[in-house]
């Protein structure tokens, strides 16, 4: 095998430190020139990347400096959408291998070590021989999750060896069936040994070899009865149809809780192999405090069991009552049978509801959005969400301009805090259109969040006529732009530690000044440049005055020297003297006509310059708020 690594790429490559930035010109050829690609897509504003970012600047110093054949490489997926697109992208960041038109997607820890284990061992062969039976007894004494298959002369070792390359949790070994019964009389021919550091510490798999039925068995016998929750049980359970999860939220330093365990680990023995998760969860801990606050779980409801079913939502159904083996046995069967409803959290409905725009809650949205021939636009907020209090006025303003339409109604709901079946909520402000003539028919709105824009819409997608009145065009945002949009539950790997949370606020402070510096500068800088504009054109306006009363008073000198030569022709006329008194006064207020509109063009051209300028503004701000809006987290962002 030709083993490459790349040292440049020409011009259209940028290297930065050891790490190759990869562009839509380059990224094709990169795979197709390399054996072995590891490609970080990421986005510039994702949190998560920038953490990242140190480690894998260490990995690719590591790679280099051993001289390992692997590439080490980055696309911004943010710039390139149609790259992200093709490589099914969906959170950031995203890691994938490239090993000879084979793609493998990292799912551990973001740290530069893991990495490189997984770099290794998908690249190292996928099962390791052991030749004597001292080989087969030192994994008695190893740690981690470790195969053995006893081989035989009817072994398929071409099914062990495709399973053994796509887990990246365990070891695989293989040894003939005569050293490895040696050491675990309990093993068969063609068998599997799986060794593990919890609950019973070995089991044995003596099915047919087959990539499914080998698969099921290690899914289930790998993990513990007794789960703790971390990262790896989150992205396993609420990722998109992922594994089902039973978790017992409790306090554990609770004396009265802590039998629960027990109820819980010998209902686990029972249902495991149906393939279920069973976690244990003290909201008291990090990580747990982060899911159940998102969940809405408040430690006065502890203890409290609930089941978890991802599919193309996440699906929740609570245990009410006492927590036995019995209850707990009943509860998941009822579960599978469809006999337990889902569970939705929501707000208490509102005392008073007058509108314009209606407060939604989770028990009253089906009445309120689809159990009507109304047309409804809703959106879906988050109380922190900077561009969703930017939006709050402009949408209020426009449901009251427009409340006299009788069968359009505009409403709004928190969705931190209220589930709302069919409708995940990816980043925040959302709004949805329901039409009224047909309620399935959900019309997303993905133009600028301006009052104009929105009325449009809305008058476009409506079941029934509305007239838009010419006051929409005095909505406007507030002056003040929001700082950030879209965000989410932020599941962190690991989390921070304080003392990096305090280097990340004081950087965020430092940065914050920094903006405000700069603000304050082009503020001054366009306030001087509006101040000299003002004072040339007050010059200018002095100019034209000047010659305007120069070519005037030659003229009225003319026209007197005239009507002195008429005056010596006959003094007498008083008619004619009459007559000029009049051309005089004609003259002097055609002149102030002139002025007057000359002021209103000027005045004109000022505001046409102070929309163009509101206009600019309006359509960046827009545009940062849409990309920050694209941010996404690894594993299931949208609960």
């Amino acid at each position: 095998m030709k083993w490459i690594l790349i040292l440049a790429l020409g011009l259209s490559c940028i290297l930065a430190e050891d790490v190759l930035v990869l562009t839509n010109i380059t990224f094709a050829q990169t795979l197709a020139d390399n054996p072995f690609v590891l490609v970080k897509f990421f986005a510039p504003w994702c949190g998560h990347c920038k953490a990242l970012a140190p480690e894998y600047e260490k990995l690719a110093r590591i790679i280099k400096n051993e001289g390992k054949p692997f590439v080490i490489a980055e696309l911004d997926a943010n710039a390139y959408p149609d790259i992200g697109e093709k490589e099914r992208v969906e959170g950031f960041p995203t890691i994938k291998f490239y090993v000879n038109g084979l793609v493998f997607k990292y799912s551990g820890e973001r740290n530069h070590k893991d990495l490189l284990a997984f770099l290794t061992k998908k690249t190292s062969p996928p099962s390791t021989a052991l030749a004597t039976e001292e080989d087969v007894a030192a994994q008695k004494q190893s740690t981690g999750l470790r195969c053995i298959y006893a081989l035989s002369k009817e072994s398929d070792m071409g099914v062990y060896f495709s399973v053994a390359a796509t887990e990246e949790k365990l070891n695989f070994y293989h040894a003939p069936y005569e050293l490895v019964v040696k050491v675990f009389p309990e093993a068969k021919e063609n068998s599997v040994v799986l060794l593990k550091d919890f609950d019973e510490g070995m089991n044995i798999y003596t099915e047919k070899m087959t990539s499914e039925l080998f698969e099921k068995f290690l899914s289930i016998s790998s993990v513990p009865l007794l789960s703790t929750l971390d990262q790896s049980i989150l992205e396993q359970v609420f990722s998109p149809n992922g594994t089902p999860g039973i978790f017992l939220f409790y306090n554990s330093t609770d004396e009265a809780s802590i039998p629960l365990e027990g109820v819980l680990r010998n209902v686990a023995k029972d249902w495991k192999s149906e393939g279920y998760l069973f976690v244990l969860g003290d909201p008291n801990d990090g990580m747990t405090a982060r899911v159940a606050e998102y969940l809405g779980i408040e430690s006065s409801s502890l203890p409290l069991l609930e089941l978890f079913v991802s599919k193309e939502e996440l699906m929740r159904y609570r245990h009410t009552g006492a927590i036995t083996e019995e209850s707990v046995r009943t509860f998941i069967e009822d579960c599978r049978n469809g006999k337990v409803p889902r569970y939705l959290k929501s707000e208490p409905e509102p005392a008073e509801n007058p509108g314009p725009v209606y407060n939604v809650v989770g028990t009253t949205f089906n009445k309120l959005v689809l159990e009507n021939t109304d047309d409804v636009i809703v959106t879906f907020y988050a109380p922190w969400c900077g561009h969703c209090k930017k939006l709050e006025p402009i949408f209020a303003q426009l449901a009251e301009l427009l409340k006299n339409n009788t069968q359009l109604k505009f409403a709004k709901i928190d969705a931190t805090k209220n589930d709302v079946v069919g409708h995940a909520i990816e980043s925040f402000p959302t709004l949805k259109f329901f039409p009224g003539n047909n309620k399935s028919n959900v019309l997303s709105y993905e133009g600028n969040r301006t009052a104009v824009e929105i009325a449009n819409f809305i008058k476009e997608k409506a079941s029934y006529p509305i007239e838009i009145p010419e006051a929409v065009n005095n909505i406007t945002a507030p002056k003040d732009p929001a700082e950030f949009e879209g965000e989410e539950l932020d599941m962190e790997k690991g989390g921070n530690s304080v003392e990096e949370s305090k280097k990340e606020e004081v950087k965020e402070k430092a940065e914050d000044k920094e903006k405000v510096e700069n603000k304050e500068k082009v503020e001054d800088k366009e306030k001087g440049e509006v101040k000299e504009e003002k004072k040339n054109d007050k010059k200018d306006d002095k100019k034209d005055d000047k010659e305007e009363d120069k070519k005037s008073e030659e003229k009225d000198d003319s026209d007197s020297d005239s009507d002195d030569e008429d005056e010596k022709g006959d003094d007498k006329d008083e008619g004619k003297k009459q007559k000029k008194k009049e051309k005089k006064k004609e003259k002097k207020e055609k002149k102030r006509e002139k002025k007057e509109e000359k002021k209103e063009k000027k005045e004109m051209k000022k505001d046409e310059k102070k929309k163009k300028k509101e206009e600019q503004e309006q359509e960046q701000s827009q545009k940062q708020g849409k990309e920050e809006n694209k941010q996404q987290i690894e594993g299931r962002t949208d609960l």
